[in-house]
């Protein structure tokens, strides 16, 4: 008895494979974990949407000089978002003086200066 050759099929399954891979519409991680005080740590959901609120807690990348800090001081690995705070909304005027985000009719928000480390903090 000669048995039949594998490698077509396996084949056959590896290229059905890749075609279901690039055919994902989002790859992004459904939960992610939080570990950074800057938000409540724990477990979220991701659930993608277009319309956000003030006081929602978004999923976000860094703009790459903030996410070049981030893996250089050890904060997050490269391609994990981070959960932050919808904390104004496209028009909404701001400003930073001393050491707070002041948003209108909103609370200032303090800036902290160092992290967890002492390290100084940009601003």
């Amino acid at each position: 008895m000669n048995p039949k050759p594998l490698r077509p099929v396996l084949g056959a399954l590896a290229g059905l494979a890749l075609l279901s891979a690039s055919l994902a519409p989002d790859r992004a991680p459904r939960l992610l974990y939080n570990r950074s005080s800057s938000a409540p740590i724990g477990w979220y959901a991701r659930k993608p949407s277009q319309h956000f609120d003030v006081g929602d807690l978004v999923a976000a990348s860094l703009p790459p000089d903030a996410s070049a800090l981030a893996i250089e001081r050890g904060y997050l690995s490269p391609s994990i978002p981070v959960i932050k705070t919808v904390w104004a909304r496209e028009g909404d005027q701001y400003c930073i003086e001393d050491g707070a985000l002041i948003v209108a009719a909103k609370p200032s928000l303090l800036i902290q200066p160092f992290d967890s480390q002492k390290r100084v903090m940009p601003v």
